[in-house]
């Protein structure tokens, strides 16, 4: 399980889309845990949440995401932004 922290963050890879995601994400976050989670670019060795379009299987399409958790973090990974988005969903 992971748990989320006022000190998690949110990873985003260097795209406008993805960093669109995020910011989403972030906002809708806050009121639900009162958090203002911070938004960067490296991946720390624990307590993030990361959203990339790196390492997604072709086969999942535009739409598509794989979520992985662990205790050191979640992965949401897709080919486009629009799978990162169903993903924070």
């Amino acid at each position: 399980a992971f748990f989320l922290t006022g000190e998690t963050v949110i990873v985003a890879d260097a795209s406008e889309d993805v960093t669109r995601v995020a910011q989403y994400l972030a906002a809708r976050l806050k009121p639900a845990t009162g958090y203002q989670l911070n938004i960067v670019s490296e991946q720390p060795e624990a307590n993030f949440i990361a959203l990339t379009l790196q390492g997604a299987e072709a086969t999942l399409g535009d739409e598509g995401y794989t979520l992985t958790a662990t205790p050191n973090g979640v992965t949401i990974a897709a080919i486009q932004a629009a799978g990162l988005f169903y993903g924070v969903q």
